[in-house]
């Protein structure tokens, strides 16, 4: 996978969320994974701009945010 900090992240948020079974955290959590969502064609494209062709093909053969098999 191309972004293994953001889906921890994602998971991170979520674990705590529901242990934490607080609204406040959950609105945090959200706003969080909303900024990284955000963030990420961003990131992406910088990439593509400083590697071209070779980073497009990473992106073909490797998954977001879940492992292709």
């Amino acid at each position: 996978m191309r972004h293994p900090f953001y889906a921890t992240t994602a998971l991170l948020t979520a674990s705590v969320t529901v242990l934490a079974a607080n609204w406040l955290i959950g609105a945090g959590s959200v706003l969080v994974l909303g900024l990284l969502a955000v963030r990420t064609p961003k990131e992406e494209q910088m990439l593509i701009e400083k590697f071209g062709q070779q980073y497009k093909d990473y992106m073909a053969k490797t998954g977001k945010f879940v492992p292709r098999f």
